[in-house]
């Protein structure tokens, strides 16, 4: 079959029949959202009116619709030129244009393949810029090369192959190399108690979420050091709230267990800075900042797919902290609940489809300042967070609860939190941890504590009070 020239006039006529198809046949829109209703499909059309309009096509399939037409179609898209829309539908004559879409998809793995090409092309011709992507020799460049081309091959299939149960064999075999390795799946905590109940998963959402100034982030910068240092995890470090310097202050904190308060001040500690200095072994951890203003969830999914490309394969994880401050790219009319979760639910995407860990923390809203007890409820769309992530991580801080009765109990170098971990596929529990705020380390409470959280007594739960002298990770 010839293939006509994919000149962008032969794209936008592609992308006009797909939309006018799609807009008033409802299993051609089903079709077409099923092969393209991810980042790498929608990003296929040149035309950013196009797009809109393919979103728009999209919820009204993803909402179990069993009708299409112009009128549902607007009421989500409500955009200013609905003639364009019709145009679409009058050039959709005669068979389902499945072929249009094939045209659209390989046009768009064309286009990642000039910048693949473009970028290999800057490291073959600049050694800093070499140096700074990780590439040494050439065997490194030819297989960057190779996967790179692997994984835009990989993008423009159309979804992933149904699989009979018979054909597990693979996942047989990952059973046997846990059981043999005696090491459960997943990610370390670095908190004892909390690695009794559970791991993080390798791949999928994970959300921690507190009120303000109760270790969110610095628990999340704990993670990020841990899984970069000690799982050799790549690490992209959205920080929406901090600037890059202050996060990196954070991870110099964390690295050295030194208050993050005396970084880049007089009270810095000598041999830290002087460690600093002569390259410490921190700068070769693999932690990427991106601490661009007004990242929206499309951004970030960008941002992950293209340092995928510029890196090999490996094991990767993505923090995001957090949720709220995102761009949320509000429709009309769409609360901020709605559109949280649909937030969370692109996160969850992204970590399927890019097969990383996703690490996002979030605000619990005033409520929670006022209830007992940090509960789930206190998320905002916490319902559609609950479904899309895997496992979700409230911190109650004592001393941001009861601080104003008792503001000499605690100390920011032992600070008492209570933890409810809900998880998928793995048991759910309460414990006690104690956070280092000055260093953002955390661990598991032990009998020594029991001070910290007797002045208002909580009800424990599964795996609290554990004993035996826990130390810091």
């Amino acid at each position: 079959m010839e293939t006509p020239p994919l000149t962008r006039q032969r794209l936008i006529e592609a992308g006009m029949r797909v939309i006018g198809y799609a807009a008033t046949d409802i299993k051609f829109a089903v079709l077409a959202v099923s092969r393209m209703g991810h980042e790498f499909g929608r990003s296929a059309f040149v035309d950013a009116e196009q797009t809109a309009w393919f979103r728009a096509i999209e919820k009204v399939v993803r909402s179990g619709a069993e009708e299409i037409g112009l009128v549902e179609i607007d009421d989500i898209y409500q955009g200013s030129d609905f003639r364009g829309l019709t145009a679409c539908c009058e050039v959709a004559l005669g068979a389902p244009p499945e072929r249009e879409i094939d045209i659209l998809l390989e046009a768009h793995r064309w286009r990642r393949a000039g910048t693949v090409l473009e970028h290999l092309a800057n490291a073959a011709k600049d050694a800093v810029f070499r140096e700074r992507i990780g590439i040494e020799t050439i065997e490194d460049l030819a297989k960057a090369f190779t996967e790179d081309f692997a994984e835009i091959k990989s993008a423009g299939e159309t979804t992933r192959t149904a699989q009979r149960i018979d054909e597990f064999s693979e996942t047989i075999e990952a059973y046997r190399r846990a059981k043999d390795d005696e090491r459960p799946p997943g990610y370390s905590w670095g908190i004892s108690t909390m690695d009794r109940f559970g791991r993080i998963p390798e791949v999928g959402l994970v959300v921690i979420a507190a009120l303000s100034k109760s270790g969110k982030t610095k628990l999340a910068v704990q993670l990020g050091h841990r899984l970069a240092e000690r799982e050799n995890v790549q690490v992209y470090h959205c920080p929406l709230e901090m600037g890059a310097e202050e996060t990196f202050a954070w991870y110099v904190s964390r690295h050295y267990s030194t208050d993050s308060a005396t970084i880049g001040t007089p009270d810095m500690l000598e041999p830290v800075l002087a460690d600093l200095e002569a390259q410490s072994d921190l700068f070769g951890l693999p932690v990427t900042i991106d601490d661009t203003p007004g990242l929206s969830l499309s951004d970030i999914s960008q941002r992950v797919r293209e340092w995928k490309l510029r890196g090999a394969a490996c094991r990767r994880a993505v923090i995001v902290d957090y949720i709220q401050l995102l761009n949320l790219e509000r429709d009309r009319g769409e609360s901020e609940a709605a559109a949280l979760k649909r937030v969370a639910y692109g996160l969850h995407e992204l970590a399927q489809s890019e097969q990383v860990l996703v690490i996002a923390t979030a605000q619990l809203n005033r409520q929670a300042e006022h209830d007992s007890r940090s509960t789930l409820a206190h998320l905002e769309g916490g319902g559609g967070i609950a479904q899309a992530a895997k496992t979700i991580v409230i911190i109650d801080s004592l001393p941001r609860r009861y601080g104003q009765d008792q503001p000499d109990r605690w100390r920011p170098e032992n600070t008492p939190l209570w933890v409810q971990v809900t998880q998928r596929g793995a048991r759910s529990f309460s414990d006690r941890i104690v956070a280092d705020l000055t260093t953002g380390r955390f661990r598991g409470a032990d009998r020594d504590d029991d001070p910290m959280f007797d002045p208002r007594p909580l009800k424990r739960t599964t795996g609290a009070g554990a004993g035996g002298g826990e130390s810091w990770d």
